[in-house]
């Protein structure tokens, strides 16, 4: 990295921080909610199929929680692609 790229990353620094806080929000918010349906006994198989149109059970651990995250993988690939491809991230 040259010096003219290292300032530009610099400048950049304070977009980066609200990104990689967002993300570690909702990690926190995401293994909560992961932690909340292995004590009622899911599976993991039915962790993985749980998905938004499970009315039930999303009503349920929002009751519970106060919030249900939905797509989660798919959320997150999306916001991956999005900051790679906007913000010059190289992962």
């Amino acid at each position: 990295m040259g010096i003219g790229q290292s300032n530009a990353v610099k400048d950049r620094s304070p977009e980066y921080k609200d990104y990689i806080l967002g993300f570690i929000f909702y990690k926190y918010l995401s293994d909560k909610q992961l932690q909340s349906v292995k004590n009622e006994g899911m599976s993991h198989d039915e962790i993985k199929a749980l998905n938004e149109e499970d009315k039930t059970t999303v009503e349920y651990i929002q009751k519970d929680l106060g919030y249900f995250i939905f797509s989660s993988h798919k959320l997150i690939g999306q916001l991956l692609i999005y900051l790679t491809k906007n913000c010059q991230i190289n992962l």
